[in-house]
């Protein structure tokens, strides 16, 4: 074994070689995947939205809950 080819330094040979691409999902599925993604924590925020809404009370309150929220 020569010593250059066990160097830790990028010779003209390394600079052409590129990795491949991760080619796991298309374009298409990855924005659906990040969609699908993005719907599950919007679902989980909104559980929190609701009750920050009903617990604040106020005039988007129906008038059937207002009295339970008040308690």
């Amino acid at each position: 074994m020569s010593t250059e080819s066990i160097s830790a330094q990028p010779g003209p040979q390394s600079q052409r070689q590129k990795p491949p691409l991760n080619l796991e999902f298309s374009p298409r599925d990855y924005v659906t995947y990040l969609l699908s993604i993005d719907a599950e924590i919007e679902h989980c925020l909104m559980v929190q939205y609701l009750y920050a809404a009903y617990s604040l009370g106020g005039s988007q309150v129906p008038d059937v809950y207002r009295n339970a929220v008040r308690n």
